[in-house]
């Protein structure tokens, strides 16, 4: 599964940007016509509203589990989901959990009986 979310990450990567940056390419950083294009609709709207709550979510979860974990450098999915989005943050903390939980499962294997 690990190279899965790894794969992910870069899925998560090239899809937003493939659609973000021409957007921005064409307008320049305006943010206000940023934020009327994306609350243009009742469905943009809904859209937008669920990622920032599904990403309140996925932070609340990093947080959590990688302190139960002993995770390190939790702060790269966070930054990474809020400069491409959760497409790419959500998967890297995956593959991140997926690296230590080997981790874990290699010191455990190595304690003598």
């Amino acid at each position: 599964m690990k190279w899965l979310y790894l794969l992910l990450c870069v899925v998560g990567i090239l899809l937003p940007l493939n659609t973000i940056v021409p957007w921005f390419m064409s307008h320049g950083f305006d943010m206000p016509a940023f934020v009327s294009a994306i609350t243009r609709s009742r469905v943009a709207s809904f859209g937008w509203l669920d990622l920032l709550i599904s990403a309140m979510v996925f932070f609340l979860f990093v947080r959590l589990e990688g302190r139960r974990l002993g995770m390190q450098k939790l702060w790269i999915p966070v930054v990474a989901t809020c400069l491409i989005g959760l497409s790419l943050g959500l998967p890297l903390f995956l593959f991140l959990r997926e690296w230590r939980m080997e981790q874990i499962a290699e010191n455990e294997s190595e304690i003598p009986e």
